[in-house]
């Protein structure tokens, strides 16, 4: 993961006596999530010399469970110069006034001005001037402005946009789907993002158990994909350069850079080494609770509340199931409906019916009503194959732990562990991971814009810490002010232990042992 260099000095240059950093600040004024750059080039504006500083922040949330982690949407907070209001949308002289604001009219004839600044790309590139090369860059963070704010007063007026990264057009983008059958974590990730977010994937992590059933049910996207990688006891979250990225369970096992040290901290390159040890974390064992689902047969599955008017021509209507349906049966006459006219006649040669947008759990009814009068649909109802959830059952792994008495952990709650083989993969992972007191490293100090979640890294002090460590990065947090030092903070993990067995893994979807290819 960590990012490439080749052909670059920047690795000579970041740990050089003295740096001199470039920075490129693009933001695409008028474009939103659904029109995502393909050329930052032309189709953004450089903001550079606006910058008053910024600072970002990306990781995942190991607080309970190291096997498990969430990856929270990455953060950046940008403060820009505004003396001459150019970045408030309701400054009507401003330069980029018709990107900023927008206008509607309400049903009363107001005019309602609103700001358009949510959800604009924003891309931050930085890196070191090379005496020969001259400035060379990596991009430390791609998103979306989430909240503008302005501030004005003796110290000069400024705005300042928080920035998320590309999750963060998922977080309240509700779906619903068909269902699923036996799909790889990693056919389904793809599958929603590319069909329900248009964003493409490429890059990912083979999926190491088959979900026996999937779908949405206008559930958050960005909740049902950390769902399915933890599901996996994997990781799913959006890098640096804006790309989609799903790692197994095998990630830190596997992977050259999770293998293989990409950066080294010593005393004399860091400010500040705090290793710490959270006995608070360490657990005797695991419990990871799953629930089967299967097929359930012939079930009626919607009833109408009330009478259904059908009047000459179309009348469509929503049906909500009380069952994720596999299979939606042609209702039939007159169990399970009958059109009829005021006068209690059988028009149903006049009514036509179709289903429209099927998903799991709901479906639109579109009746055709041919006749001249309007007719009626007593009692209404419809049948379907459904899924039916069976208790929920557990696996439960219980581990020698040294200093804390017995304290298990659980996971549940899932709804995408569904099988003995996806909790039986969470709980050896979580049982062995967390039982033995690790050590974790914040480090401080200049900055190593390479350095990517999930990276290897070694850490020299001898003083505190007798003999060399390796750990992998699972925080890093960068800030920057112009004429200023480019700072980092690392949160990291002791290596040692991360899986119960060392030596290389069988990558699914390869030949090799230890070899992982891209999916595309």
């Amino acid at each position: 993961m960590s990012q490439d260099l080749t052909g670059t000095a920047i690795a000579t240059n970041a740990v050089a006596s003295v740096r001199q950093i470039c920075c490129e600040l693009r933001i695409a004024w008028g474009r939103t999530a659904d029109t995502w750059p393909t050329d930052w080039a032309t189709q953004s504006t450089d903001e550079t010399t606006r910058l008053r500083d910024v600072g970002w922040d990306r990781r995942f949330n190991l607080a309970t469970d190291l096997s498990l982690g969430q990856a929270p949407v990455a953060q950046m907070r940008l403060t820009l110069d505004n003396r001459d209001q150019r970045f408030s949308p309701f400054n009507s002289a401003g330069p980029l006034y018709a990107s900023l604001s927008a206008n509607a009219t309400t049903a009363g004839g107001d005019t309602v001005r609103y700001s358009k600044m949510w959800q604009v790309p924003v891309r931050l590139r930085m890196g070191f001037v090379d005496s020969i090369a001259g400035a060379q860059y990596l991009t430390m963070f791609t998103g979306l402005i989430d909240q503008p704010g302005e501030t004005y007063g003796l110290g000069g007026e400024t705005v300042t946009l928080n920035v998320l990264d590309r999750g963060a057009a998922l977080l309240d983008d509700k779906s619903s789907t068909r269902i699923d059958q036996n799909i790889l974590p990693h056919e389904y990730l793809a599958k929603l993002l590319i069909t329900y977010a248009n964003i493409n994937t490429s890059g990912m992590d083979y999926g190491l158990a088959p979900i026996p059933f999937a779908w949405l049910d206008d559930e958050a996207l960005w909740k049902e994909i950390q769902d399915v990688a933890a599901a996996d006891s994997g990781y799913a979250f959006f890098d640096e350069l804006g790309s989609f990225v799903f790692r197994a369970a095998t990630w830190w096992a596997t992977a050259t850079n999770s293998t293989t040290s990409q950066a080294t901290f010593t005393t004399a390159r860091f400010q500040n080494l705090a290793p710490e040890t959270k006995h608070a974390d360490i657990a005797t064992g695991a419990i990871i609770e799953y629930q089967p689902r299967s097929h359930g047969g012939e079930q009626i599955i919607w009833r109408a509340s009330s009478t259904i008017v059908l009047p000459p021509g179309t009348t469509t209507i929503q049906a909500k199931f009380s069952y994720p349906v596999t299979l939606i049966l042609d209702p039939l006459q007159p169990m399970d409906w009958l059109p009829i006219s005021g006068g209690g006649i059988d028009v149903s040669g006049q009514i036509e019916l179709t289903f429209e947008n099927k998903q799991a759990q709901r479906c639109d009814l579109r009746f055709v009503n041919n006749s001249n009068v309007t007719a009626y649909v007593p009692n209404m109802r419809l049948r379907g194959l459904v899924l039916v959830g069976g208790p929920q059952e557990q696996i439960t792994i219980d581990v020698d732990t040294p200093l804390v008495p017995t304290k298990q952990h659980r996971v549940y709650n899932n709804p995408y562990m569904q099988t003995w083989q996806q909790a039986n993969i969470a709980a050896e992972l979580a049982a062995h991971r967390m039982r033995y007191p690790r050590l974790t490293y914040r480090i401080t100090g200049p900055a190593l814009p390479w350095l990517q979640l999930g990276d290897m890294v070694t850490i020299d002090a001898a003083a505190p810490v007798t003999a060399d460590r390796t750990a992998i990065v699972t925080g890093l947090a960068f800030s920057w002010q112009p004429d200023q030092p480019w700072l980092m903070t690392v949160d990291a993990v002791d290596y040692a232990g991360l899986f119960e067995h060392a030596g290389n893994y069988h990558i699914v979807g390869t030949d090799d042992y230890g070899a992982k290819v891209a999916f595309v």
